[in-house]
């Protein structure tokens, strides 16, 4: 079994388009039949803490995988990270483990890859203006992931907890060619945006984003479940999208999520060819609770992406 750390994720390179590519192909055999996902499971320890697993298997290329994540609360940590995961990938047909991969990097390039596959169903095909609300690892992965779908986007505004936190991320962006500002209002990063992504942590108090700011048509990736939007206030026609309607419906039923549907579309209608179109009158919010599924695609592409990498020749390697 091979074990790959964050930094042997990274080194992989691995592109946006790969990403996007894996995350569409799960979800096509997911609504075929040919990947079967159990519910994801959950423990809560003590107030703050949460254990989650994530199974998934793959019947047609012979792969299952499961996904553990240890939630922990920021005073626990001495300043490391709150959020640790492992991913498990075993051959199927056999039972032999094949992978264990430290799963952090992973998550945020699926995140941002699901994010692009709905997007580039639902969002204005020209867009040009992003927003951000928060500005850690998930809005760097959203951006380039993002901008490999729509390359016309010219235009970012970044609203943070820390005004610092923001400019450094604007500093990112205009040397990816963006012209990028920091905002001390939240309504900024929203109104007149073409795309608005959404990271704000666990631990809000409230809400604090009024969709009556979002300009008709405007896409939302709300990858902190919606917990910073207020739930009244969508334009009417506001379509509601998720990654796997089941389990969202069940995680809005709980309270984790801003909605328990009903949801116009799921990943794997986009992937299937069967989502319904969109509208440049509808907003669309795609509001998703991470799924199993994407965690497969991830450790599948990046085994095999290793392997291709290991059997290659120098003369491939050089072109």
């Amino acid at each position: 079994m091979r074990q790959f750390t964050e930094d042997d994720v990274r080194a992989l390179a691995l592109t946006p388009r790969a990403w996007r590519d894996a995350i569409a192909t799960i979800y096509a055999r997911f609504a075929a039949g040919g990947v079967r996902v159990a519910p994801k499971s959950h423990l809560r320890p003590s107030p703050g803490e949460l254990i989650l697993a994530l199974p998934a298997v793959d019947l047609e290329r012979g792969y299952s995988a499961c996904k553990w994540v240890n939630v922990v609360p920021a005073e626990r940590t001495a300043g490391g990270p709150t959020v640790n995961s492992v991913l498990l990938l075993n051959d199927w047909r056999t039972g032999r483990p094949l992978a264990l991969v430290a799963a952090d990097a992973l998550t945020a390039a699926r995140t941002a890859a699901m994010s692009a596959v709905a997007a580039a169903h639902y969002a204005r095909p020209a867009s040009v203006r992003i927003g951000f609300i928060g500005c850690g690892v998930q809005a760097r992965s959203h951006f380039a992931a993002l901008r490999d779908v729509f390359p016309g986007l010219r235009a970012a505004t970044v609203f943070g907890r820390r005004i610092e936190s923001a400019r450094a991320f604007v500093d990112e962006l205009r040397v990816a060619g963006v012209d990028a500002h920091a905002s001390r209002e939240a309504r900024d990063a929203v109104a007149g945006q073409d795309l608005v992504v959404t990271t704000v942590p666990n631990g809000l108090q409230r809400p604090f984003l009024d969709p009556a700011w979002l300009d008709a048509g405007a896409f939302v990736a709300a990858v902190d479940l919606g917990r910073s939007w207020l739930r009244s206030g969508w334009r009417a026609g506001t379509r509601l999208v998720t990654d796997e309607r089941e389990q969202a419906a069940e995680a809005g039923r709980e309270g984790q999520l801003i909605s328990a549907g009903p949801f116009a579309a799921d990943l794997a209608d986009i992937a299937a060819g069967r989502a319904v179109p969109r509208l440049e009158s509808a907003c669309t919010l795609f509001a998703f609770s991470g799924h199993a599924a994407a965690d497969l695609a991830a450790a599948i592409l990046i085994h095999e992406a290793a392997r291709a990498a290991e059997h290659a020749t120098p003369a491939s390697t050089a072109r």
